[in-house]
Formats: structure tokens, C-alpha cells, sequence
């Protein structure tokens, strides 16, 4: 997902193999590329290629599985701040290394000290308030597949 400097967003659909602008001036959500059979995977605007024929000097650009396709004469990107007055990120409570894969998912823990992530990395880790963290558990080599059954003779 991206935004423009006239704060149009742009976002991929893998549903139906399509790049969407929501075009903020109209409130209307308008299909603007289709037929990414590989899914589309990312999008962002950047300077466009010297061939685009872009009159804006802009590019859309799509990431598709082993693609990058480029959709010239879309606006500037935004400025990555918006708002120079707008509160920080905060802080960082902790680090997962890449070996645990992205982190997908979120909840508090029950217990209240901390919370259960998630990762792609198929582990589910416990985060402490005071940023340690443990793998709690771990999706195994076939643990995902269901139980064989053995027939008795």
C-alpha cells in the first residue's frame, strides 16, 4: 500500500488479480490494473523509467511473484512524514531475528505480562513486558498435515 501527494492510497487485491486507487478527492475506489495472475505482491511509487512516456515523471510500480511492472502518470509519493507535528512511533520493546520469520499475528497475554506473537517462521513467542522473548511453541515438519490412519487387518 502506498499514497500520493494528493492522498490517493494505492493497494494490491490478490482476490481478483488487481491494483485499486482510492481516490481521496472523490471518496470512490477505482480499479486501475488488473490481470496480475501471480498475485500482486506490493506496490510504490517511485521515478519512472526513461521509456514510460510518464508526463508526471512517476510510476506506480507492481511487484508480482518474479515480476515489477510499471503504471506510469500517477502523482509524487507522499512525503513519508505528513504531519511534522504527529506523536513518534514510540519505542521498541523488542527484536525478533529473521531466523523467526515476520511476524503475522498479535494478542495480549492473559496474564498480562506481555503478549503471544505469531510468526511466519511457523513459532509462537512470548514477549515480556521487558522485552525478552521465548519461543513457546513450534510448528513441526508435518505438523500442519493430518494424522495418518493405520488400518488394522
Amino acid at each position: 500500500m502506498c499514497e500520493d501527494v494528493q492522498g490517493n492510497i494505492y493497494t494490491c487485491s490478490e482476490d481478483d488479480f488487481s491494483i485499486y486507487r482510492f481516490n481521496r478527492a472523490s471518496g470512490k475506489l477505482v480499479r486501475i490494473a488488473a490481470g496480475y495472475l501471480n498475485h500482486p505482491a506490493g506496490v510504490v511509487i517511485a521515478k519512472s523509467t526513461a521509456g514510460s512516456g510518464s508526463v508526471t515523471g512517476w510510476s506506480l510500480y507492481v511487484a508480482e511473484y518474479f515480476y515489477l511492472w510499471e503504471i506510469p502518470n500517477v502523482a509524487a509519493p507522499a512525503p513519508t512524514l505528513l504531519d511534522p507535528g504527529a506523536p513518534g512511533i514510540g519505542h521498541s520493546l523488542g527484536y525478533f531475528p529473521p531466523s523467526t520469520g515476520t511476524l503475522r499475528a498479535i494478542t495480549r497475554n492473559p496474564s498480562g505480562s506481555g503478549f503471544f506473537v505469531s510468526t511466519a517462521g511457523g513459532t509462537i513467542e512470548r514477549m515480556l513486558m521487558t522485552g525478552v522473548r521465548q519461543q513457546v511453541a513450534r510448528l513441526g515438519p508435518g505438523a500442519h498435515r493430518r494424522p495418518r490412519r493405520h488400518h488394522h487387518e
